[in-house]
């Protein structure tokens, strides 16, 4: 496996993305663990609180997102829920401890970021591959089920954490409580898990860590 992390999981029904974000940090070398990034990102969603982290420690970071967050940025969570899918603002509101106040203050930091580089699109095969190849750890956000090849339950987003990629399989760390280490999925399964709404791709890079 290209990253050689350990996997975390989730210690309560609302850690999973945290899990996931320390599997990030522990690939950039970062000497954290899941109480320390639990402490970031105030046991929320968090994925701003994570971002604003990592770029102050000098990461770039790229994401891929069907998720207007340039628009967040600029109008707030009121603004982005009008071009978002009822359930995708209600996943994310639902995993906030502020109805997503902090998170519209924390993306306009983020945007003036250089190191931030932001696409509004749905990712492809083709970016997770160019991602992976330019030594991007990176993570995705879709429907779980489709990952492991499955008829989705319900509507919900899971992050995990790409551990490697051979040509079309790829391999990842489910942070779910009962998820798996070095899962092996289909690139068609991950594919159709990033083809619903709310879907992402993030890659992130220290200099010289990876």
């Amino acid at each position: 496996m290209k990253y050689n992390v350990a996997r975390v999981a989730q210690c309560d029904s609302t850690s999973c993305a945290s899990a996931n974000y320390t599997m990030v940090a522990n690939a950039l070398n970062l000497p954290v663990g899941l109480r320390d990034i639990l402490r970031v990102t105030h046991g929320t969603l968090g994925q701003a609180q994570f971002w604003n982290y990592l770029l102050d420690k000098g990461a770039k970071i790229k994401c891929i997102s069907k998720n207007d967050y340039r628009s967040w940025a600029a109008g707030g969570a009121d603004e982005w829920s009008k071009k978002t899918p009822e359930w995708v603002y209600r996943f994310f509101a639902e995993r906030s401890n502020d109805k997503l106040r902090s998170t519209t203050a924390l993306f306009r930091k983020i945007f003036k970021n250089k190191n931030f580089d932001f696409t509004h699109r749905a990712p492809s095969a083709d970016d997770l591959q160019k991602l992976f190849d330019d030594g991007y750890a990176l993570e995705v956000m879709g429907d779980g089920w489709l990952m492991y090849g499955d008829k989705p339950k319900e509507q919900l987003l899971h992050r995990v954490f790409i551990t490697d990629i051979d040509k079309n399989v790829v391999f990842f760390h489910d942070p779910a409580s009962d998820g798996e280490s070095n899962h092996r999925a289909k690139m068609s399964d991950i594919m159709a898990a990033l083809s619903v709404d709310g879907a992402e791709v993030v890659g992130y890079k220290i200099k010289d860590k990876i």
